[in-house]
């Protein structure tokens, strides 16, 4: 069984589709896609049939279904309020840390894991003078910052309005 998003074998992929797996120069300056890239931007969100970002097209029933799943779930758990949640913080807390040590476990079963542990643990500094790890760095920051803003949001409520934060720093 294959994954969508791997080959560019598919109905939604462009000729510009690049199965990136043995490719060793790219073709004379095009703008190549992956096809995972592909998967996301021409079946999920479908926007190869639109004609810009102010024609958005129809609602597509799939991202609906899903979203509407999703309000669903968070109409139940916020139900009752936040303390009829606890049994299901057993689970989502502690459910991380299970797959994490999974993870872990077979990342180090791998061939080459131990020279990945090096390079992982033996860093090298010499990349610090470089502008484009620190725009890379920056870029990762934004990017984790924009999905746990809400939570941010949400733990901040809990603040008095007057709280002084530089006190409760030192």
């Amino acid at each position: 069984l294959e994954v969508p998003w791997k080959t560019c074998n598919n109905s939604w992929n462009t000729p510009l589709c690049t199965d990136t797996l043995n490719a060793t120069l790219g073709k004379s300056g095009e703008r190549l896609t992956t096809p995972s890239e592909e998967f996301y931007f021409h079946r999920v969100l479908e926007i190869q049939k639109s004609a810009g970002f102010e024609d958005l097209g129809g609602v597509k029933p799939s991202m609906a279904l899903c979203l509407a799943f999703v309000f669903l779930l968070v109409y139940f758990a916020l139900w009752k309020g936040p303390r009829s949640s606890g049994k299901m913080v057993w689970v989502t807390a502690t459910a991380p840390y299970i797959v994490l040590t999974i993870l872990l476990i077979r990342g180090v079963t791998l061939p080459g894991a131990a020279k990945g542990i090096y390079y992982y643990l033996m860093p090298d500094f010499s990349k610090l003078s470089d502008p484009k790890v620190w725009s890379a760095a920056a870029t990762q920051i934004f990017f984790s910052l924009g999905p746990g803003f809400g939570v941010l949001l949400a733990l901040s409520s809990y603040n008095d309005f007057n709280n002084n934060c530089y006190r409760w720093v030192i």
